[in-house]
C-alpha cells in the first residue's frame, strides 16, 4: 500500500459523513430529471438573433433557449470552431499539477489521482463558458479504487435549460418550473460556471450570419450566372417546336449542342459586370476577421499574409488571453471544484491547482540559447533578428557578441 493510499484510508476512516455515503438509488434521486425535446434546425438570421438576445436579458423572466440555439449554429461555422479549439487548447496542452498551499510544492500523488480524462471534459467546459456565457457542470461518480466514491465523468447539462442569472435549471426548457443548484440535494453533482456575461459568441454568431448570407448570395450567383445564360429564338409557330426546343435548352448541359429546326437564332450571354467573386469572398473574409478578433485578440496567427516579426507580436498577444484563461480556470478549480471534491472525500484540504506555464516560459529560453551559439559562431543576417524577435536593427555593434575581440585579433592576423 502507497503512501497515497495509505492517506485516502485513514481519510474515509475518520470522516463520518462518507461512512454514511449515499447509496445508488439515492444517486438516481439526486440527478434532475430535464423533459429533453428534439431540437430542429431553424434558419438563423439576424432578426432571430435579436429576439433571442432580448428574451436573454429579460429581467423578470429571462430565457436563454433561443440564444443557445443561435450558439450552436453559429458553432457549425468551421472558422469558428477552428479559433475557438485555439484558444481551448492553448489552455488544455498547459500541465497541470496540485500544489501544497503552504509550502508552494507540487503533490505528484495527488496530481495523478486528479489528472483523468474528467479533469480535462471539466476544464474544456469551463472554457466553454468564455463563448456560451455559462457552462452548467454535471459530476458523476462510481466506487473508487483509491477512495470510496471517484470522478467517472463530466457533463453538461444542455444550456438551453439553464437560467444563469437565478442559478437554476428549467426542467423544461420554456416552463417556470426551476430547480436550484445550491439546493443540498443536487449540489454535490453540480456546478454552474458563470462568466458572468453573454458570452463571445453573443457578437461572434452577429458575424456567422453575415458570412453565412454572404455564402448563399455567392452560390445564388454562381447557380445564376456561373453558366452564361443561353437563349434561342425561333419564328415557327408550333407548340411542338418550342416545346422542343426548351427540351433541348435544358438537356443541354455542359454539351453545348443541339438540333435546332431552321430560322431558330441561338445565343450564349457572357457577364461583362465586374468581379462578383471578389465581392462575396471579401465579406466572407471580413466576417472571419471579426471572428478572430473576438476569440483571440488577433488575426495574424490565423490568416496568411503577415510578416513573421507581425505574427509574433500577434501570437504574444494570444499569450495574454491564455494567461487571463489559465488564471479563471484556476479559479474554478481552487474555489468551486476542489471544495466539491473534498465533500467526496478527496484528500485536497489545504491544496490547489495551477497550471504550469513554466514549459511555454522555456521554449522562449531554448530559442534564445540557441539563436545566442548560432550568433557566437556563425554570421547573422540582420533581418533574421527582425522577423524573429521583432526589433528593428540598424547595424552590428562591434565587439558586441562574447568572443569577438578574439575573433578580431584572429582575423587581423591573418591579414
Amino acid at each position: 500500500m502507497n503512501a497515497l493510499q495509505k492517506l485516502v484510508l485513514g481519510y474515509v476512516r475518520n470522516n463520518e459523513s462518507l461512512k454514511a455515503a449515499i447509496s445508488n438509488d439515492k444517486f438516481e434521486e439526486a440527478f434532475i430529471k430535464l423533459q429533453r425535446e428534439t431540437k430542429y434546425l431553424t434558419r438563423i438570421e439576424v432578426k432571430q438573433w435579436r429576439d433571442a438576445h432580448q428574451l436573454a436579458i429579460d429581467i423578470d423572466r429571462p430565457m436563454y433557449a433561443d440564444l443557445m440555439d443561435t450558439y450552436d449554429d453559429s458553432m457549425l461555422d468551421p472558422h469558428q470552431r477552428t479559433v475557438a479549439n485555439s484558444r481551448f487548447l492553448n489552455v488544455l496542452n498547459i500541465p497541470a499539477e496540485v500544489y501544497d498551499l503552504d509550502t508552494g510544492e507540487t503533490d505528484d500523488d495527488l496530481t495523478g489521482l486528479i489528472l483523468h480524462r474528467w479533469f480535462y471534459q471539466a476544464t474544456r467546459l469551463m472554457l466553454e463558458s468564455i463563448g456560451f456565457g455559462y457552462s452548467p457542470l454535471q459530476f458523476h461518480f462510481r466506487e473508487g479504487k483509491d477512495l470510496r466514491y471517484e470522478v467517472s465523468k463530466v457533463t453538461c447539462v444542455p444550456r438551453e435549460h439553464i437560467v444563469p442569472d437565478w442559478n437554476a435549471i428549467r426542467i423544461e426548457k420554456n416552463s417556470d418550473e426551476l430547480v436550484y443548484f445550491d439546493d443540498p440535494k443536487y449540489s454535490k453533482f453540480y456546478v454552474l460556471i458563470d462568466s458572468g456575461d453573454l458570452g463571445v459568441l453573443l457578437n461572434a454568431s452577429r458575424f456567422t450570419i453575415f458570412k453565412k448570407n454572404a455564402i448563399n448570395h455567392w452560390s445564388r450567383y454562381k447557380e445564376i450566372y456561373g453558366i452564361p445564360p443561353r437563349t434561342a429564338t425561333t419564328n415557327s409557330r408550333d407548340n411542338a417546336v418550342w416545346d422542343k426546343l426548351e427540351r433541348q435548352l435544358k438537356e443541354m448541359g455542359n454539351s453545348m449542342s443541339a438540333v435546332l429546326p431552321e430560322g431558330t437564332e441561338f445565343k450564349v450571354h457572357e457577364m461583362t459586370a465586374a468581379d462578383p467573386f471578389n465581392i462575396f469572398l471579401q465579406a466572407a473574409k471580413y466576417a472571419d476577421e471579426q471572428i478572430s478578433k473576438l476569440w483571440l485578440g488577433q488575426t495574424m496567427t490565423t490568416d496568411n499574409g503577415s510578416s513573421k516579426s507581425q505574427s509574433e507580436v500577434h501570437e504574444r498577444t494570444g499569450d495574454n488571453y491564455t494567461k487571463a484563461d489559465v488564471r479563471l480556470c484556476e479559479h474554478h478549480w481552487n474555489d468551486r471544484i476542489f471544495p466539491l471534491l473534498i465533500e467526496w472525500g478527496y484528500p485536497l484540504e489545504g491544496k490547489g491547482l495551477r497550471f504550469n506555464m513554466s514549459s511555454k516560459l522555456k521554449l522562449a529560453e531554448t530559442q534564445l540559447e540557441i539563436d545566442t551559439w548560432i550568433s557566437q559562431n556563425f554570421e547573422i543576417d540582420e533581418s533574421y533578428i527582425e522577423e524573429t524577435y521583432g526589433t528593428p536593427v540598424s547595424g552590428r555593434r562591434e565587439n558586441s557578441l562574447p568572443g569577438s575581440e578574439s575573433l578580431k585579433e584572429d582575423s587581423e592576423k591573418k591579414q
